[in-house]
């Protein structure tokens, strides 16, 4: 992580067989965002606390410093003052990066942004696996806002992606992914399954399960 964000010396440490420019350095002059920020280990904290007050870094194997000026955006899911109470977070990097607070609430609290949203993911989804452009049925529309989206946009993403995979038709309809009218909070096994004859009903639901499954593995590997 230190060689990634402040760069190293060619022969710095096993296996940095060429010089390498960090990610502060190359972001002179612009931005730097720094996701899920409370993951970061605390030595490397210390060294970041360091850049942000002193607005130079060193790369690892050298023994000069280089300025550098950069806006630094750093975000997180977590709750930064409990990780501080537990000693997993450094209070002066928390104060030295809260400078503006921009707080993004949780999907569920928000839910005139889902139709955006899936429309954005249908879009993508559909030219990303070479598909003709499909549309969300206004029964589908109807379950997804009435959700509670415990998994935020990346819930809604995966669920748009896996209608896209699972839908034969234009208009993806709630049974093409397993959702019946009831379903709100969990994506529950279709009613008609538990009408099936238990061999079959296990076969359906793991015709669905490879489906999605195999479907985020070709989406992430491209």
């Amino acid at each position: 992580i230190e060689s990634e964000l402040f760069g190293h010396e060619k022969g710095a440490f096993t296996g940095a067989e060429a010089l390498k420019k960090g990610r502060f350095e190359l972001a002179e002059g612009g931005t730097i965002f720094l996701d899920e920020i409370g993951e970061l280990p605390m030595p490397i904290q210390v060294k970041l606390l360091r850049v942000l007050q002193e607005k130079e870094i060193k790369p690892l194997g050298q023994t000069k410093s280089i300025k550098v000026d950069v806006r630094v955006i750093a975000s997180t899911n977590r709750d930064l003052r409990e990780k501080i109470r537990q000693q997993e977070f450094r209070e002066d990097l928390f104060y030295r990066l809260n400078v503006l607070t921009v707080h993004m609430p949780p999907l569920r609290e928000r839910k005139e942004d889902i139709p955006l949203l899936a429309e954005h993911f249908l879009k993508y989804y559909c030219e990303e696996f070479g598909k003709p452009p499909k549309s969300l049925s206004s029964e589908l529309m109807d379950l997804l806002l009435r959700r509670n989206w415990e998994g935020n946009v990346r819930e809604l993403e995966n669920i748009i992606n896996r209608a896209i995979l699972l839908s034969t038709g234009d208009v993806i309809q709630p049974y093409e992914i397993g959702w019946t009218p009831e379903s709100t909070d969990t994506c529950v096994v279709g009613r008609e399954i538990t009408r099936m004859h238990y061999k079959k009903a296990k076969e359906e639901v793991l015709h669905r399960f490879h489906a999605e499954y195999l479907g985020d593995l070709l989406r992430r590997n491209n």
